[in-house]
C-alpha cells in the first residue's frame, strides 16, 4: 500500500506540466533501476526524485552527474536536501517493491488465463474424443452383430 501511494504521488508530480520532464525522467529511471534494485540503483533513483523535487520546490540541490558518485553527490547537500534524498530512497524502494508486485501479478493472471484457454481447448478436444470413441464402439458393436448373423446363416 506505502509502494502504491508514493507510486501515485510521484507520478502525479510528473503531471504536472511545468516539471513534468524531470519526474518523467525519473521515473523512467525507477521503473528501468527496480529490475535490479541495487543500493546505488535506488541511491541515483531518490537523487534523481530529490533533485526534481526540490528544485520544483526552489530549493538548491548539488549538481549530480552520472559519473559521481553517490557519496559526492550527497557530501554538499544541506539538512533538507540530504533529508529529502533520504526520504526518496526509502520510497524508493518501496515503489519498487510495488511495481514488482504488480509485475508479478499482471503475469501470474496472463498464466492463469492461458492455462484456462488450453485447458478449455483440451477439454473441447476430450470432448470430441469421446463422441468419437463412442461412435466407433457402436460402429464395432453393429459389425459384430452382422458378423455373428452371418456366422449363423452361414
Amino acid at each position: 500500500e506505502e509502494g502504491r501511494a508514493q507510486l501515485q504521488r510521484v507520478q502525479g508530480f510528473a503531471a504536472q506540466p511545468r516539471y513534468g520532464a524531470c519526474w518523467t525522467r525519473a521515473l523512467e529511471r525507477l521503473r528501468g533501476g527496480c529490475r535490479e534494485l541495487t543500493e546505488d540503483t535506488q541511491s541515483r533513483v531518490a537523487l534523481a526524485f530529490a533533485h526534481c523535487h526540490l528544485r520544483r520546490s526552489g530549493r538548491s540541490f548539488p549538481e549530480c552527474t552520472g559519473s559521481s558518485s553517490v557519496e559526492d553527490c550527497t557530501r554538499h547537500m544541506d539538512a533538507v536536501a540530504f533529508g529529502t534524498y533520504t526520504e526518496f530512497f526509502t520510497h524508493a524502494h518501496s515503489i519498487c517493491y510495488f511495481l514488482q508486485s504488480e509485475r508479478w501479478q499482471h503475469q501470474a493472471e496472463n498464466t492463469i488465463h492461458r492455462l484456462t484457454e488450453s485447458s478449455a481447448g483440451i477439454a473441447d478436444q476430450l470432448a470430441a474424443t469421446q463422441r468419437l470413441a463412442e461412435g466407433l464402439a457402436e460402429a464395432q458393436g453393429a459389425a459384430m452383430r452382422s458378423q455373428e448373423a452371418i456366422l449363423r446363416n452361414g
